[in-house]
């Protein structure tokens, strides 16, 4: 399979992380296409309910990946984490049984991160795991030049994402009254779509709806245009004659 463009394929796994007194266990998602980390937590157990949360949280912030790919770890087979996934519409992939090398992207993450951060500076304790290990993956996805591609993980991301907004922008030509002003934004001020949305449906009075909340409109009346975009975060924007 091709990875073309972010949002499309994401790897997850959990390793441990050693300590001066003891260990832990970190949990990351990466997006295959720009290696970019996009949800990580620390933690001391193993449970398939922290993997969701993580899981989860990742959703919210960058939008839904049309599929995950793990190892067969007992989280990623659990009920839990397949029927979450299952219920967002997210295709399950794993890797062979000892096939390490299935989910090559994120294990290399983690020997860049061990080596070059946790073996040089061993924690005393979780929150000094947890700051360092959150200053390394800022790090890694704002400045580190990731030596596959030659980008920025987090340049590379956005610039996908905004590549692929703008290819479903040319097929929205009908409904351009909203999507002028979204592309606009996006586009200039570079902030993250799923964030832009939030704002646009329950912060931004629409000036054609009397200046009320698009989200407050939906929810009063029946007819509203539904789409979908590249990311897969839905915007619902209620429309009116002036809109057609």
């Amino acid at each position: 399979m091709s990875i073309t463009r972010a949002n499309q394929a994401r790897s997850v796994d959990i390793t441990y992380i050693p300590m001066q007194k003891g260990f832990m266990y970190c949990f990351a998602i990466m997006d295959i296409y720009s290696r970019k980390i996009l949800g990580w937590s620390i933690s001391n157990s193993l449970e398939a309910k922290w993997c969701v949360d993580v899981l989860e949280d990742a959703v919210r912030r960058y939008g839904l990946p049309e599929i995950v790919n793990s190892d067969q770890g007992s989280q990623f087979t659990s009920a839990l984490w397949t029927y979450t996934l299952e219920s967002l519409g997210i295709k399950i992939s794993m890797d062979g049984k000892g096939r390490a090398i299935d989910n090559r992207w994120i294990e290399r993450f983690w020997r860049t991160l061990k080596y070059k951060y946790i073996y040089l500076n061993p924690a005393e304790n979780g929150i000094e795991l947890y700051e360092g290990v959150r200053d390394y993956i800022n790090y890694y996805n704002e400045e580190k030049v990731h030596h596959t591609f030659k980008e920025v993980p987090h340049e590379r991301y956005q610039k996908s994402i905004q590549e692929s907004i703008f290819n479903q922008t040319q097929l929205l030509t009908n409904k351009p009254h909203c999507w002028s002003e979204i592309w606009g934004v996006l586009h200039g001020l570079d902030l993250q779509l799923a964030e832009y949305f939030n704002f646009y449906n329950h912060e931004r009075r629409h000036e054609s709806l009397d200046y009320e909340l698009p989200a407050s409109r939906m929810r009063l009346d029946k007819l509203y245009l539904n789409i979908f975009c590249p990311n897969n975060w839905g915007i619902y924007i209620p429309f009116t004659g002036k809109d057609l």
